[in-house]
């Protein structure tokens, strides 16, 4: 069977940025034998081809557009200069160029291959402009459309209610074009582009956009356009950067627009780096891989792969080689493991394989068209084979269905594109064997009306209960309800009681201040069970303590009058000018106000966000309130803590001070109470992660607030209500 009908295959040759970071990966081996083992496939095929061979030349454009002007017009030429349209000796003719390159590129060939109509078939995405019929007539392209995937990201993000994402392409006309589409369809879906970068293509990684780190934390979800070499390139950016950086920035959830040959690129330094905490990525869908058993051991492009893969050698002579076996012709990639077959037959293989498997059938239904048949008899006297010529192949192109050998049903559209079909999968890292797989929780089909249809898996990621939700929430919510209750009917008891002596030798004003503040301090619990959001996140921690630092001030502020009214008895003491609203107010003002300029501090410099804890709960993502600056959190406990040290000193010196109604020593078992809990906060606090540390949060407010209320108005409450008749001038007096 003598070759007589060819084609052309460029692959891109990855550059400096690629070297940089993966150490020249096997990339494009894996492409030019996915090629090679596709056109065998096809030569061997009796049924396909019959009688007819199709050659090949293999290219590489190291992605310059110089050498790419070179090698196709080496395509076109058919001898040893290059020169189109010069013919000398070689007869076979030029039907098909198949390429896997950027749309920069696929422009540049096209400019070429155009002019003689011949057909350029392209398995990987680029601009939206290649879709134009009527400028580029002659490409076809084995990918879905662009728009698909991305109507497939923005329903991800809806599905996970991820409404601030951030956008890094690489600055070319495709990643311009990108963002403004993305933008818009996040805008018409309520979800806010935090930021968008451009990173160049043309220069060293460190010659990155300085603002890259600044924007990096604006955003905790970053979709990615652009080539596999360029995201290796921005993580590597990052990682310099970062190097040495006392606090690192948190790390992010990925989402990926270009359906890349992730599976022999990916390592798992990369997807195990601090910047990635989740990875997500549009595949194009495979029901089945191409069936091993197809795979020819003896077809010579993968003696290399065998030879690592099952240390055997195919050499002719038993002999040649005595370090290593002879393989025995049973070997079979099933017995492999599964990262290799991967890499044999991976994302873009398959694509690759799919191409050649489209043109095969395009020529074959060419050759049976009944024009070329009328075409190959001159005279009554067939004459073989006719003479394919590349414009002659165009009306087969479009609509081609055929099936290869998975078994799983590939067309092309009336514009000569892939239908959209994707599966959307996660890919996990598993950190005790240092490796990471594909897991697919859902797919995106394309619609006859141009819409999608994105379902998930029963089995995909979901939204948990909330702590609202849980039974430990729902128990602190109840505790917290009931305290609430408690504090209004005390309040309400002291309202409708003030004339009594009792309450108005406690001090009803100070008394009044200190229920609504522990009513308010009770209610600021609210804030920390539930989904955390922006507004929930700034307020609960500066609402509880600014709050309660009023709570203790008052508490303060009744312990000091306590003392002025006992110097004030005694003869000629000028503490009676001291006695009044005024000193009260004042001590209140001044220790809240401290605490108000500390959550102002907190609040400007570094204020509490939203956050994502991935590494508390195996398998769960738990939401949180991300404090922001840690030490502004422990300073604002400090000062809570020094307030009521305070207080209690205070009010452990006046303890002994006669009095029938004397405060001193139920404030000294209410703040004993209150340092208690607090003190034991800290090491809980720190010894817990994710909705634990919540807990036990609200569990030291609500302790803390009940021990204030518990201590202070109890018993006064239990005197107005049980025992009135201690509640009198007379009993105040006696007791003196």
């Amino acid at each position: 069977r003598k070759p007589t009908e060819g084609t052309g295959f460029l692959i891109p040759d990855d550059g400096q940025i690629w070297a940089a970071v993966s150490k020249n990966g096997p990339t494009n081996h894996w492409h030019t034998l996915s090629f090679l083992f596709a056109l065998r496939d096809v030569n061997q095929n009796p049924s396909l081809l019959p009688n007819l061979t199709l050659g090949y030349n293999v290219y590489d454009n190291y992605f310059d557009v110089g050498t790419t002007y070179a090698v196709t017009a080496d395509l076109l030429s058919t001898g040893k200069a290059n020169i189109p349209n010069y013919s000398c000796g070689q007869r076979e003719d030029l039907l098909v160029l198949l390429e896997g390159q950027e749309s920069e590129i696929s422009k540049e060939i096209s400019t070429l291959s155009g002019l003689y109509k011949i057909p350029q078939v392209s398995y990987s995405f680029g601009s939206h402009l290649l879709h134009d019929r009527t400028q580029y007539p002659f490409i076809y392209r084995m990918v879905p459309k662009d728009e698909h995937h991305y109507l497939g990201i923005v329903q991800l993000l809806l599905h996970f209610r991820w409404n601030w994402v951030g956008l890094i392409t690489p600055d070319t006309d495709d990643g311009e074009q990108f963002i403004q589409t993305m933008t818009s369809l996040l805008l018409s879906n309520a979800i806010c582009t935090a930021f968008s970068v451009r990173t160049p293509v043309q220069k060293k990684i460190i010659e990155m956009p300085p603002d890259l780190l600044i924007k990096w934390n604006k955003a905790r979800i970053l979709i990615y356009y652009g080539k596999l070499r360029f995201f290796y390139a921005t993580i590597v950016v990052l990682l310099l950067w970062t190097k040495g950086m006392a606090t690192f920035p948190v790390g992010k959830v990925w989402i990926t627009t270009a359906v890349w040959d992730l599976t022999p690129n990916l390592s798992y330094d990369v997807l195990a780096s601090p910047e990635i905490y989740g990875f997500f990525s549009f595949l194009i869908h495979r029901e089945k891989r191409a069936r091993q058993e197809d795979f020819d051991p003896f077809f010579s492009a993968t003696w290399e792969f065998f030879l690592s893969s099952f240390t055997c050698s195919y050499s002719k002579h038993p002999l040649s080689v005595k370090e290593r076996l002879r393989c025995q012709e049973a070997e079979r990639l099933g017995a492999l493991p599964r990262e290799w077959v991967e890499e044999t037959l991976s994302l873009d293989g398959y694509a690759i394989y799919n191409l050649a498997h489209a043109v095969a059938r395009a020529l074959k239904a060419a050759l049976s068209s009944s024009g070329l048949r009328r075409m190959a008899r001159l005279g009554g006297q067939r004459l073989g084979h006719p003479r394919m010529q590349p414009w002659q192949l165009h009306p087969f192109l479009g609509n081609a269905h055929f099936y290869n050998t998975s078994m799983d049903g590939v067309f092309l559209d009336e514009k000569g594109e892939l239908g959209a079909h994707f599966d959307v999968v996660n890919w996990m890292v598993f950190p005790k064997n240092k490796s990471f797989d594909a897991v697919k929780f859902g797919k995106v089909e394309g619609q006859a009306s141009g819409a999608i249809k994105f379902t998930l898996d029963p089995d995909t990621p979901q939204w948990l209960p909330f702590f609202s939700q849980e039974y430990l929430g729902i128990i602190l919510v109840s505790f917290a309800l009931c305290f609430s209750i408690i504090t209004a009917s005390v309040l309400g008891i002291f309202i409708k009681n003030q004339e009594t002596p009792l309450v108005r030798a406690n001090n009803r004003d100070l008394s009044y201040i200190l229920l609504v503040s522990l009513l308010l301090s009770f209610f600021s619990s609210f804030l920390f069970i539930g989904r955390p959001r922006k507004a929930t996140c700034l307020l609960r921690q500066t609402a509880f303590s600014i709050i309660f630092s009023i709570a203790v001030s008052s508490v303060l502020a009744k312990t000091i009058m306590v003392v002025l009214a006992f110097l004030a008895t005694k003869p000629g003491n000028r503490a009676r000018r001291w006695l009044g609203k005024s000193l009260a107010n004042a001590v209140i003002l001044s220790c809240s106000g401290g605490q108000m300029v500390i959550c102002s501090i907190w609040l400007g410099t570094s204020p509490p966000f939203p956050d994502a804890d991935l590494h508390s709960q195996p398998g769960e993502i738990t939401l949180q309130c991300n404090e922001g600056s840690v030490a502004m959190f422990y300073t604002a406990l400090g000062y809570l803590g020094f307030l009521a040290a305070v207080c209690f000193t205070v009010a452990f010196l006046a303890r002994k001070l006669p009095g029938a109604f004397n405060e001193a020593k139920l404030i000294t078992f209410s703040m004993l109470v209150f340092c208690s809990v607090w003190a034991s906060f800290v090491p809980t606090y720190l010894s817990t992660r994710g909705k634990f540390m919540v807990a036990v949060q609200v569990f030291s407010i609500l302790a803390s607030n009940a021990g204030l209320l518990g201590c202070i108005f109890i018993p006064k409450c239990y005197v107005v209500v049980l025992r009135p008749h201690l509640n009198t001038k007379e009993h105040l007096k006696h007791s003196r």
